[in-house]
């Protein structure tokens, strides 16, 4: 498929404006306009293909998420869930470290308080935080890193979609942050990091954006 673009030839003589094909790819055309929902359907089918196991409680995460992310998300479960209190001190590491000190603890993380309000909500008589919970949880956020990537390229870079939505999965569920799932402290950062950048280049010409990039440093 050829698409006609005029442009003007500085080498005419008569200054006659020529105009040039630039060929477009069939495979781009066939995927204009992919909507956010769409992209986001997409990503979270892939997650699911690649993940089911986990979902299914066929299969756990391992080393640091055992030892050190799991116990953590269990304690502020036991303490906020059931004890309604502020988890203040954390018994498992570094000596009773003050919990709600350590950002890497993430209790104020909106993700993680929405665990402790949904077993709480669907399993009242839990005494315990599911281990599913925090790993789908942390899986939840590769579909969310993705459509980052599309959105900030499709939007502000203007990129086609397709290319946007290819770049997006390769950001996502690429081996930077599928590497680190075992390590929430990690993959939180890399997957807010394109809606960050996208705040970031609005905020140049809207206060309401800069306000937005706030909250979201702040809660990331």
């Amino acid at each position: 498929m050829d698409q006609e673009t005029p442009a003007s030839d500085s080498n005419s003589a008569v200054g006659v404006p020529v105009r040039k094909t630039q060929q477009v790819q069939p495979w781009l055309s066939l995927t204009r306009n992919i909507s956010l929902p769409t992209a986001a359907g997409i990503y979270l089918v892939f997650m699911f293909l690649i993940y089911w196991p986990v979902f299914f409680g066929l299969r756990f995460f391992w080393s640091d998420f055992i030892s050190q992310e799991y116990p953590i998300r269990e304690f502020c479960f036991y303490s906020a869930g059931l004890k309604h209190a502020l988890p203040f001190w954390n018994p498992y590491a570094w000596g009773w470290e003050p919990l709600l000190a350590d950002p890497q603890n993430g209790f104020w993380y909106p993700a993680n308080l929405l665990q402790i309000a949904l077993v709480r909500f669907f399993s009242p008589a839990a005494v315990h935080l599911p281990i599913q919970v925090p790993e789908i949880t942390t899986l939840l956020h590769l579909p969310l890193a993705a459509l980052g990537v599309f959105y900030l390229l499709k939007k502000e870079f203007h990129v086609a979609d397709a290319v946007a939505l290819v770049a997006g999965l390769t950001w996502g569920f690429g081996s930077r942050i599928v590497a680190e799932q075992n390590h929430a402290v990690v993959i939180i950062p890399l997957a807010l990091l394109p809606w960050a950048t996208l705040l970031t280049m609005r905020s140049w010409s809207s206060w309401k954006y800069a306000i937005g990039l706030g909250l979201l440093l702040g809660v990331g």
